[in-house]
């Protein structure tokens, strides 16, 4: 069986991922006891494409076992201030 080549876009948000995965390592010490997406924005950069941001919090929900602590309002203008999920870390 063949295997298809991976896109160049796939290979793009499989490496800003395992990156972004890799700063969220590095700086858990300096999120607050909780934190969202944006906070964790602010220490991988913003992705390529608004929707590895979900892909990423997925990746770092199962890895680090985060819990949910509410909801709260985006500081991001371009999300219009949607509501987003509040974690924290176990």
């Amino acid at each position: 069986m063949t295997t298809q080549p991976e896109l160049p876009l796939d290979r793009i948000k499989r490496e800003w991922i395992e990156l972004a995965e890799e700063r969220f390592g590095w700086s858990r010490r300096h999120l607050s006891e909780t934190f969202t997406i944006d906070d964790v924005l602010k220490h991988t950069g913003r992705p390529p494409e608004p929707n590895w941001a979900g892909v990423l919090m997925n990746n770092l929900r199962v890895r680090y076992k985060l819990v949910s602590a509410g909801y709260v309002r985006t500081t991001r203008k371009e999300r219009n201030f949607s509501v987003i999920k509040l974690w924290r870390m176990p």
